[in-house]
């Protein structure tokens, strides 16, 4: 099964950096430099996860986040923020912690990534297959 993920940094290093971590056969990456581009990005697809910086210029990940967990159609996207922030401006995720699904410290711990974004491929992919047989599927 294909698995696309929305990569989202205003640093093209950055992006490229995780795709080349998370390189995998039936693994789709779509970039996006902004919030606002991820924003129009979701309307075209629905993505398996998203990996979120949280510090951009413009709209931050978590203006981002916040307009995802208000939109019936992206409410159930997991997000995994990306962020070098202390614990005390970590504060500002805690109104997510139902919400979003992980917090990725900077620097990147390949392993972590890796093993965090494999956990949320397989939950998209029995979430998917219950769909299939007509099952129940909640995000809450």
């Amino acid at each position: 099964m294909e698995t696309t993920i929305l990569l989202v940094d205003d640093r093209i290093e950055n992006l490229f950096t995780l795709e080349s971590i998370l390189e995998k056969e039936n693994r789709t990456f779509i970039h996006a430099g902004s919030g606002a581009e991820a924003l129009l990005k979701l309307r075209e697809v629905k993505p398996a996860m998203i990996l979120l910086d949280f510090q951009m210029p413009g709209m931050s990940g978590l203006e981002v986040a916040e307009h995802l967990r208000s939109d019936d159609v992206t409410r159930s996207i997991p997000i995994l923020f990306i962020t070098a922030l202390n614990k005390t401006e970590s504060k500002k995720l805690q109104v997510f912690e139902e919400g979003t699904v992980e917090i990725i410290s900077k620097p990147l711990d390949i392993a972590e990534v890796r093993n965090k974004v494999a956990i949320f491929e397989r939950i998209f992919y029995l979430q998917t297959k219950l769909a299939e047989h007509g099952l129940p599927v909640t995000s809450e």
